[in-house]
């Protein structure tokens, strides 16, 4: 394959744009936030795009593009994938890490494909539709998580799922109706790479010409991430494999994760990977709701399901509501926290919150999520009094559950009236090499109210643990939880 260029995917969410389109020059990162575990087709002249969103809803975001570099959302493949204890919040489980995985999207004779497991469920899930951009999803289960697979339709009629982790690289047999594998189909392992450490995972295959190409990344025990193509001119038959990235392209020295490959209609190829880059996530914008319906522009998503009771955009005309419908203990137990992606290399976030509503032990305002969270807000006391604070996760250690999480209020100063100003500002540029910890330097500065300013910043470093998304960074919320105090005592 000739002209093949790498386009990365970091952490951190940054669109370039009349920049980018006035030159013939696009530097890396084209995206700036969390976009992890991309896969992407190309249909006449748009190109599409499907990506890891985990616990969120709605989820498997579809992003389309006509030139590579310029992507906005169109589309989700689900609203709500499951509505259980652990999808909800209930009885102190959850879907962090879990939910929606790695995703494979694909175009054939006339329909759109994803296929995705998620380890929340213990199942995974072929969706449908005629048109990606505005249709409904139709939607078929199979049992098992089959982890970071790869659609393929070969040039026989057949169909394929090439899977695995761990080293082991694995094929099964769709039926013919592509609603569940084939009955005595094809069910072997493709090939082993033989390596310590994250042994590969990851696949993404195509069929180019004469030659089946899959591509895997792995993490060698004592290196940084590499790219791995294997090919064969038969799909079941020996492969060869060659290490065709091992580079952090110009960026962390990590090297970089997966991704597909796409050809452009002038039959150059591009690679499309992301690369774990820091804390950053989701992107800030400006007021993005529709208050004429109680409906959410694309780029907000909640934190696992949401309760639909318990929040609207048309109660107050201008106002996003939240309403408290549960108790909880701290910010990762909270249900209707709505997020968006953050933007590097630094962005802010800004809202009015109006407290008149608020009862004692509620507490209101914008967080920094992830499991290190970041929060400022407001919170009633037990005398009826309000309080400007901000907080941290006082029970965060990366070997923790977010089980343990627990709101640490490191700052405080009393509010007098209802309403104040609440500013996040994010700043991600200080990551070293290494992804150091205390020089990934993701601060919530300011919160403001009238001439009043905490000025003790919150420092947050990358809270990349299995415990929470993986893949997870910063994301800009509006909470609203409420704090029973006595219960807790």
């Amino acid at each position: 394959m000739n002209d093949n260029k790498i386009l990365i995917f970091s952490f951190i969410i940054l669109l370039l744009l009349e920049a980018i389109l006035a030159t013939s020059t696009v530097y890396n990162p084209i995206i700036w936030a969390d976009v992890p575990d991309p896969d992407i087709i190309r249909v006449g002249e748009t190109y599409y795009m499907v990506s890891t969103t985990m616990f969120f809803s709605p989820g498997a975001p579809i992003m389309k593009s006509k030139d590579l570099v310029s992507w906005e959302i169109c589309h989700y493949v689900y609203d709500i994938l499951a509505d259980g204890d652990i999808q909800t919040l209930q009885k102190d489980r959850h879907d962090y890490s879990h939910g929606q995985w790695a995703t494979s999207l694909r175009y054939h004779e006339g329909t759109f494909y994803v296929f995705f497991g998620s380890y929340g469920t213990n199942k995974s899930y072929i969706f449908k539709t005629k048109d990606i951009e505005n249709g409904k999803w139709s939607r078929h289960e199979i049992n098992g998580m089959y982890h970071d697979a790869s659609l393929l339709f070969d040039d026989d009629g057949k169909n394929y799922l090439i899977y695995g982790g761990g080293g082991e690289i694995k094929i099964k047999e769709f039926n013919s109706e592509m609603t569940d594998f084939k009955m005595g189909g094809a069910d072997k392992t493709l090939f082993k790479t033989n390596l310590s450490g994250l042994a590969g995972e990851g696949s993404h295959v195509q069929k180019i010409n004469d030659y089946y190409y899959i591509f895997i990344i792995a993490w060698p025990s004592g290196k940084g991430r590499i790219e791995i193509c294997y090919r064969s001119r038969n799909l079941f038959g020996n492969y060869e494999n060659k290490t065709v990235l091992d580079s952090g392209v110009g960026s962390y020295s990590s090297g970089v994760a997966q991704g597909g490959i796409v050809q452009t209609p002038d039959g150059k190829w591009y690679g499309l990977l992301f690369q774990d880059h820091g804390s950053g996530s989701r992107v800030a914008k400006s007021d993005e709701f529709n208050y004429s319906s109680d409906k959410l522009d694309l780029v907000w998503q909640w934190n696992h399901n949401p309760d639909n009771s318990a929040w609207s955009v048309t109660d107050r005309k201008g106002w996003l509501r939240l309403k408290n419908m549960t108790i909880a203990s701290e910010l990762l137990r909270a249900r209707n926290t709505l997020t968006m992606r953050t933007e590097g290399p630094a962005c802010s976030s800004i809202v009015k919150l109006d407290t008149t509503n608020l009862k004692i032990g509620d507490f209101a305002g914008l967080s920094a999520f992830q499991f290190n969270y970041g929060n400022v807000g407001v919170y009633v006391s037990d005398n009826g009094e309000k309080y400007i604070y901000m907080a941290n996760n006082g029970g965060y250690d990366s070997n923790n559950d977010v089980t343990a999480s627990r709101n640490n209020i490191v700052e405080q100063t009393k509010l007098n009236g209802n309403e104040i100003y609440l500013k996040l500002d994010f700043r991600f540029s200080n990551v070293e090499n290494d992804g150091s910890a205390s020089w990934n330097i993701d601060k919530v500065i300011e919160v403001l109210y009238s001439v009043i300013q905490l000025k003790t910043p919150v420092v947050m470093p990358i809270s990349i643990s299995s415990n929470m998304n993986m893949k997870n960074g910063i994301l800009v919320i509006f909470h609203l939880m409420h704090l029973n105090l006595n219960k807790l005592l």
